[in-house]
């Protein structure tokens, strides 16, 4: 069997290169290009190792991770290191793999087995927030004289406005109009002090671990995006 030295070296050159960087783009690092070029230049030449010493070459093969780790991620708290370089590793396994399991011969079929493996990691590096957004979501009922509003609120862990001594939750400005009149009050927000009004809702209910408990709070109505409803810090304390 004939074995071409310069394509070794480029497959795993980019290989390393791109799996130093999938794991510096989960773990939200700066990409800096010359770390990942350096890594993947350490990758490939470990990789000729079986050149000289087999026993060696099996050494690069157990260790040769946490060199291309060192090179390639940012050097911080060596928890982090470990934690990253074990990534690394995690990705090298999952793609050995993937090769052996489905007998990848060909470029395209490799080419195929990558994307699927990025594919994961970029779904499990956006899984996170999500399953931070959903944490922070709670089922309210907010009740005036004349309806019901049964809405997720998000926890707003800024939020710790308060209006005598009651806190103080922001609703979607498409839910005012049928509350009582309570008082206007100043509010520091990030353009400013700005005056608003708030309401005295007649009933407040929040499901907390699976048990409603009602609150006393105000009500103001603003502009707040994508939500319906951002809860105070204080119904949790």
């Amino acid at each position: 069997m004939v074995v071409y030295l310069d394509l070794v070296f480029l497959m795993n050159f980019a290989i390393n290169s791109l799996f130093v960087y999938l794991v510096n783009l989960l773990y939200k690092e700066k990409i800096k290009l010359y770390k990942i070029f350096l890594a993947g230049l350490c990758g490939g030449l470990l990789v000729l190792g079986f050149l000289f010493d087999y026993i060696l070459y099996g050494f690069l093969k157990i260790l040769g991770g946490a060199f291309v780790g060192l090179l390639g991620f940012k050097i911080g708290r060596f928890r982090e290191m470990v934690v990253k370089i074990s990534s690394f590793y995690i990705i090298n396994f999952v793609s050995v793999g993937f090769v052996a399991a489905y007998r990848i011969k060909t470029w395209y079929l490799l080419a195929g087995a990558l994307a699927a493996i990025i594919l994961v990691f970029m779904v499990e590096n956006n899984k996170k927030p999500i399953i931070f957004m959903n944490a922070c979501k709670y089922n309210i009922s907010v009740s005036s004289v004349k309806k019901s509003l049964n809405l997720v609120g998000y926890l707003d862990t800024g939020n710790f406005s308060k209006c005598d001594d009651l806190p103080i939750l922001f609703l979607a400005k498409k839910y005012g109009g049928d509350f009582q009149y309570y008082k206007t009050i100043i509010i520091d927000t990030v353009g400013g002090s700005v005056p608003l009004a708030c309401y005295r809702p007649e009933k407040f209910e929040i499901e907390i671990d699976g048990t409603v408990c009602s609150k006393d709070v105000l009500v103001v109505f603003a502009e707040i995006g994508e939500f319906d409803c951002l809860l105070n810090v204080d119904l949790f304390l």
